[in-house]
């Protein structure tokens, strides 16, 4: 095993892998940023061959997973080495690696989270859409300890996936075969299963009228290339937290006009037609998800996820909740008695009725009826 002259290694205990090229070799300020995501360096044949400026930051991550070091140096006749140095799993390692300044140990604590097998916490789910398989995999470790995540290579393998199962959020490029990100971006949004899923768009297109189409075909978000992942991180989590807001509000008062929160024409449209028909039902016992279904013309696993992700309310709860709110109206508007009301909305029971109102409105349905009437 033939080692770098400015490396100590204890013999036999590390393996030292060199590869080489004839190129026009790397400038020393360069050596240490090709290893950084997304940086091309100024020596790629005046860009005549493009890179995706991901392989070296994934090798360097690999290799120092395995305890090891990779750096780059010029070579005195032209081109450039690059050294990797890993322990040999099958014997014991006695003493560590020994370096000189020359040759500094590099740093992945920006890049990768250190703890692979941490299990992701969130319930959240993120669906990655790129054809470039090193950029997929490098947006994949960056986000794995925080959600679930799922992946594509293009748009029509992306649109297999939704119709499975809905993420919370889709990023995807732009450039890509089979159906491009600005096309698949236009079907999320026009689909009215789908269209309340955040879209972040990532693209090296900067000229304004391609950010401007990327925005008109519904973008959530519109990320140039290359970016910077705590920016991305911070748009995921930034769409997120507001889609959360969304159900919160809806969860609160289905009323789409108090909401102030932007929302697409396709989620009003939904909220509107699945509220008037639980309110055109409101007397009928057999109100259920099937009739819902029926009527607004969707199968039911797409409705309940869809009706889920909006409201934060089962349908089952929906129903319950949009007839205790017409309970309350008629006890604070009408002279109807209890037993009318429950009649008007198909409560099941009146013990069962008390209950469930107490537990909204934090009083009885006869409190409640005496206290507005004493407001007014």
């Amino acid at each position: 095993m033939k080692l770098s002259p400015k490396t100590v290694l204890v013999e036999d205990f590390y393996l030292h892998i060199e590869v080489i090229d004839n190129g026009t070799g790397i400038s020393p300020e360069e050596t240490e940023k090709i290893f950084q995501p997304f940086y091309l360096s100024s020596h790629d044949l005046h860009h005549q061959i493009a890179g995706s400026g991901i392989g070296l930051s994934l090798a360097r991550f690999i290799v120092e997973q395995h305890n090891g070091i990779i750096w780059a140096e010029n070579r005195i006749e032209s081109g450039t080495r690059m050294h990797v140095l890993l322990p040999i799993p099958e014997r014991p390692i006695s003493s560590p690696v020994k370096q000189i300044e020359s040759i500094p140990l590099l740093n992945v604590q920006e890049l990768i989270p250190t703890n692979k097998k941490e299990i992701a916490a969130s319930s959240q789910t993120l669906l990655l859409v790129e054809d470039n398989k090193e950029v997929l995999n490098y947006l994949e470790k960056q986000f794995e300890n925080e959600y679930k995540i799922q992946k594509a290579q293009n748009g029509e393998e992306a649109m297999n996936l939704l119709e499975l199962k809905t993420p919370d959020l889709v990023i995807s490029d732009i450039m890509m075969p089979e159906m491009d990100g600005m096309e698949l971006c236009r079907q999320i949004k026009q689909n009215t299963k789908l269209s309340h899923i955040p879209v972040i768009l990532l693209t090296a297109k900067a000229i304004p009228f391609q950010i401007t189409e990327g925005y008109s075909a519904g973008a959530d978000d519109y990320i140039i290339k290359p970016f910077d992942i705590n920016l991305l991180r911070t748009r995921v989590k930034n769409l997120l937290t507001l889609r959360k807001q969304i159900r919160k509000k809806y969860e609160k008062k289905l009323n789409l006009e108090d909401l102030g929160v932007k929302t697409t024409l396709q989620d009003e449209e939904f909220l509107q037609q699945y509220t008037t028909i639980i309110k055109a039902n409101f007397s009928n016992p057999q109100l259920d998800i099937d009739l819902i279904c029926k009527e607004i013309g969707m199968s039911r696993s797409n409705f309940y996820r869809k009706a889920k992700t909006l409201t934060n309310l089962s349908p089952a709860e929906m129903i319950k909740k949009l007839r205790l709110e017409a309970a309350a109206q008629m006890l604070r508007e009408t002279d109807l008695n209890i037993s009318e009301i429950l009649e008007k909305v198909a409560f099941s029971g009146s013990g069962y009725f008390a209950s469930c109102f107490k537990a909204v409105y934090g009083m009885s349905p006869k409190e409640y009826r005496n206290t507005n009437k004493a407001k007014s």
